[in-house]
């Protein structure tokens, strides 16, 4: 009888520990089935890890009350403590800590680790306890042996987590060269940079969905247009938003495509005008700031108001190192690529200018656009951020 009511104890601790985990790892997310055959097999890993659960609350419970745990709260509560950070950490690094590239690297997984898991364990360890401390509670004990042996596990464990962690680092270090002294010194290209005689800017980003089209020059009035658009396999994407740039590098006008079209019809790119989808009025803006469609009869002869996209100038441009800094897998490739820092040089006329990018993958995509006869260059990353090269004064 006595077995009976341990046992069922013991089943409602695990029951407790079930549904402590569910709830702290699934978060506000609910369970749904798609057909009878997912709930069914939910529902049986549910019942097999419960019986497991419950198998090991009992070999805990005859431990405590065998006295091979030491009949006090606070060793009810440092043991499976313990035990579980070690486990935790073993399981962590095995499947979700990321490649070191140093041991501050290393660290921050280690913080990542314990502000994600350690509330659970410290929660799993004190329903534990409190479970061990209520069964035993009124048993007694020979108190003398058990203690110094429970504090020996405790310390052996502290020690294995310690020996674990160290393990792990040699395992996740990555293997590479120092970064050479001589790239100590580039600066970062999403932060301002002064290099020699010129300074990088950020000028614009295509925010969200968008994307950043190659940079216009027109030749009539002497401006870049930079056209931000949706994503779209089309060949002519929709247009989100549209930059003027002068030739000192400075934004000095821009038309969202809502403006022309408030009733959301397409608004299109088409040889420096713009024109509605479903319309064969055009607009002029691009080339004197005009915003109101007019029929092409009454403007210049389109022919003669021309736009000339420019294109990179791959030969100004070298990734001169890599430092990597972290190994990841990508789903549409299941090869390992490696994140970390590029250190670029680019040649403008005839000076070098020195900077690094940061925390991208293998391949970004870095473009470099000379804009002859302009006062800068740009620099267009992943087809989202635009940079801008100037001589400084």
């Amino acid at each position: 009888m006595e077995n009976l009511n341990i046992n069922l104890k013991c089943a409602l601790v695990a029951v407790i520990i079930v549904l402590f985990t569910y709830f702290y790892y699934s978060g506000k997310s609910q369970v749904t089935f798609l057909s009878l055959g997912t709930a069914v097999f939910f529902w049986a890993l549910a019942l097999a890890t419960l019986a497991i659960v419950t198998m090991m609350v009992r070999i805990l419970a005859k431990l405590a009350i065998s006295g091979a745990i030491y009949p006090n709260f606070y060793i009810y509560l440092a043991l499976p403590f313990l035990a579980l950070l070690l486990i935790g950490w073993i399981i962590y690094g095995i499947t979700e800590m990321p490649m070191a590239e140093s041991v501050t690297s290393f660290i921050g997984s280690a913080r990542a680790f314990l502000a994600r898991h350690l509330p659970y364990i410290a929660g799993l360890a004190l329903i534990i306890a409190a479970a061990m401390w209520l069964i035993t509670r009124n048993k007694a004990f020979h108190k003398a042996s058990s203690l110094p042996v429970n504090i020996n596990i405790a310390l052996g464990t502290a020690m294995a987590i310690m020996l674990v962690s160290l393990l792990l680092y040699f395992i996740k270090e990555i293997r590479q060269p120092g970064l050479p002294e001589k790239y100590a010194t580039y600066k970062a290209l999403r932060s301002p940079i002064l290099e020699g005689s010129y300074t990088i800017n950020p000028l614009l980003e295509a925010d969200g969905q968008y994307l950043a089209e190659l940079p216009q020059f027109i030749p009539e009035n002497g401006l870049i247009i930079i056209n931000i658009k949706y994503p779209s396999s089309n060949r002519n994407a929709p247009l989100y938003k549209s930059y003027k740039i002068d030739s000192m590098g400075n934004i000095i006008d821009s038309l969202e495509a809502s403006e022309l079209s408030p009733d959301g019809n397409t608004i299109l790119f088409e040889d420096g005008f713009l024109r509605s989808q479903n319309s064969e009025n055009r607009y002029s803006w691009a080339f004197d700031g005009t915003k109101v469609p007019i029929a092409t009869e009454a403007n210049k002869d389109p022919s003669s108001r021309t736009v000339k996209a420019l294109s990179p100038d791959s030969g100004a441009l070298e990734i001169k190192y890599f430092h990597k800094t972290a190994k990841v897998k990508y789903q549409e490739n299941p090869k390992d690529q490696w994140r970390g820092t590029h250190y670029y040089n680019l040649i403008r006329q005839s000076d070098t200018i020195r900077f690094r990018l940061e925390g991208g993958n293998s391949n970004p995509i870095l473009e470099y656009f000379s804009c002859p006869n302009m006062g800068f260059g740009l620099l267009r990353l992943n087809q989202k951020s635009y940079y801008i090269i100037k001589q400084r004064n």
